[in-house]
């Protein structure tokens, strides 16, 4: 008998190669069609499909980032009136025109 020197090529031909099966998933389309009044009719069928989630999503797009970031824009200030009291007088002041 001749001896391999590697045994484990024999065991792993003898192996299938186990590969998952696809994901199948139904999915609900609607499709419309015309029934023998003349009366436009929308019916929701289910039809199988194969998904494709194994599929790893593409990266995201990397910002170049030049080391400083941009100077945010300056905020505009609010103009405050000082009255007499915290307290608003009555409803109508609040929805009075500016």
């Amino acid at each position: 008998p001749v001896l391999s020197s590697q045994p484990n090529e024999v065991a792993n031909k003898d192996k299938p190669i186990h590969h998952p099966p696809p994901h199948k998933r139904q999915k609900a389309v609607s499709t419309t069609r015309i029934n023998e009044q003349g009366y436009m009719v929308t019916e929701t069928t289910y039809e199988d499909v194969e998904d494709d989630d194994d599929l790893p999503p593409p990266p995201p797009q990397a910002k170049p980032s030049s080391g400083k970031l941009p100077a945010p824009p300056p905020k505009k200030k609010r103009v405050v009136k000082a009255s007499g009291s915290a307290k608003q007088s009555n409803l109508m002041d609040f929805f009075g025109k500016k």
